[in-house]
């Protein structure tokens, strides 16, 4: 354990485990660390499967996509993030927002 550091991480592996076997790769671990001596307050935004936001002076925002299928599911999961990305963004307006997107990207046939 190290008492000089902020952490906060989710996982979206959690709700799919729970539902039986495991087709594929794991995916949706977010994790953000901060230094004590770097932020006044640490406050935690949003906590959800793909995205992980906090306040630390700035806003910082991970984000874990899904990989591109060309489906309904897929634009589903993309509408839902992107809804609260657009949501951290309208109730930050003022202050500095630094994201961390993670995506895999397969040619859009799959």
């Amino acid at each position: 354990m190290i008492d000089d550091i902020q952490c906060m991480s989710v996982s979206a592996m959690d709700d799919v485990c729970g539902r039986g076997v495991l087709i594929g790769r794991p995916f949706g671990d977010l994790a953000i660390v901060v230094r004590n001596s770097l932020c006044i307050s640490f406050q935690c935004l949003v906590k959800c499967d793909r995205v992980l936001a906090v306040k630390v002076g700035h806003i910082f925002i991970c984000v874990c996509l899904p990989v591109f299928k060309n489906s309904p599911e897929y634009m589903n999961i993309l509408s839902d993030i992107i809804s609260i990305i657009k949501h951290i963004v309208i109730q930050n307006m003022h202050s500095h927002i630094v994201g961390d997107f993670k995506l895999e990207f397969l040619n859009g046939l799959t």
